[in-house]
């Protein structure tokens, strides 16, 4: 199949249902990050700065998305390995002096001019493009043996270790979760998936009470008012931020928490200032929103399975989950219901590298959905 058996506009056109939600989600994320902007750089005049470097990363997102669209799933399935090495030389590079960017004592992004990006947040859809690939490839060895079942995610736990070096439990957390997910729905063996999920979450419990810091934030959850000035400061303001908004919040842009109180406010706490301004009702209308995301991947990956296209219902499977498992943590820490893990709500954060990884991967699901098209006969 050519790179460009149907034009982007075509697609677009033929899939006009997704195109419709990501617009209204990534509308939706334009609003939040006008407002909290204030809290980033309304001190020093520069929201307008904030707001248009939001706009020019979706505007690369987009352009992402066109790329990501243009490249058949067949060679997806065929470079997913060389892009597990390139994700590997990333993930290096972010070490290297001159190289990679140091944020707050973490060294999670290489300079490239406009802007440093963050090469974990491409390994999250390398590893749904490669794991996908593997179980088509090793269908049989998945359902079979122990070894099937165990090889991807060994290759991952060697990535996870630079992950972490960075250190970054989060992304850590989202790349195994969307693994597994794919090997379940690949067939895998339910014992070993069962013993592999159960040493996942014994290995996340050892590395958050095996870090001073990591121990402090799990502390904090636990007993948020305990330290109110101190470890205790961001999740306590997050809740404060959620409980003022009431039914209808207190109005856009008009938020209190994010002038200074609220760390993070437009990437990592976005939905605690999206709760404060539109309470209630607009964080419904959020959680709609990104349940009709979620819902229509999930129905262009069952469209996928049912026409014979394996590969691209399980990375459409895959994209699907992550969104909504990353968007889950997100909200639950923003209301406590989780330890705080730096993870960003997905087309609604501020950040380049999230938005960028985040749009090629709705590429990648518009091409299985025009695939499916093609393969039903109706494109």
């Amino acid at each position: 199949m050519s790179l460009l058996a149907v034009s982007p506009y075509r697609a677009m056109s033929a899939d006009r249902g997704l195109l419709l939600i990501v617009a209204l989600v990534a509308m939706t994320g334009i609003a939040a990050v006008g407002s909290a902007a204030v809290s980033h750089a309304g001190f020093n005049g520069q929201i307008a700065s904030t707001v248009a470097k939001h706009l020019r990363d979706i505007v690369l997102g987009l352009a992402m998305a066109t790329v990501a669209y243009s490249v058949s799933l067949d060679r997806y399935q065929q470079y997913s390995r060389l892009m597990v090495v390139l994700s590997i030389i990333g993930l290096i590079l972010v070490f290297v002096p001159g190289i990679g960017h140091e944020v707050n004592g973490s060294k999670r992004w290489i300079k490239l001019g406009l802007f440093n990006f963050q090469p974990s947040e491409m390994v999250k859809v390398v590893a749904i493009l490669y794991t996908s690939d593997y179980v088509v490839r090793q269908q049989q060895s998945l359902t079979d043996t122990v070894g099937g079942v165990i090889r991807p995610v060994v290759l991952f736990a060697i990535v996870a270790g630079l992950v972490l070096l960075e250190p970054d439990l989060g992304a850590t957390i989202v790349i195994f979760a969307s693994i597994m997910l794919v090997l379940f729905l690949g067939g895998a063996q339910m014992r070993t998936f069962i013993m592999l999920v159960v040493a996942g979450l014994l290995a996340v419990t050892v590395l958050a009470v095996g870090s001073t810091y990591r121990l402090e934030r799990v502390m904090s959850f636990l007993n948020p008012w305990d330290d109110p000035f101190g470890s205790d400061y961001q999740l306590l303001n997050s809740l404060i931020a959620v409980g003022r908004g009431g039914l209808n919040g207190v109005g856009w842009s008009s938020g209190y928490q994010k002038l200074g109180f609220l760390p993070e406010a437009h990437t990592d706490f976005i939905f605690a200032v999206w709760s404060e301004e539109l309470g209630f009702v607009g964080v419904t209308l959020l959680i709609a929103l990104y349940a009709g995301l979620i819902v229509t991947i999930w129905q262009r990956a069952r469209r996928a399975e049912a026409a014979g296209l394996l590969y691209g219902a399980l990375v459409a499977y895959g994209v699907a989950f992550w969104f909504s498992f990353q968007a889950f943590v997100n909200t639950a820490v923003n209301l406590g219901m989780l330890p705080p893990k730096g993870i960003t709500l997905p087309l609604i954060s501020f950040g380049g590298s999230s938005l960028l990884v985040t749009f090629a991967a709705l590429g990648i699901v518009l091409r299985v959905s025009v695939e499916t098209m093609e393969r039903e006969g109706k494109l």
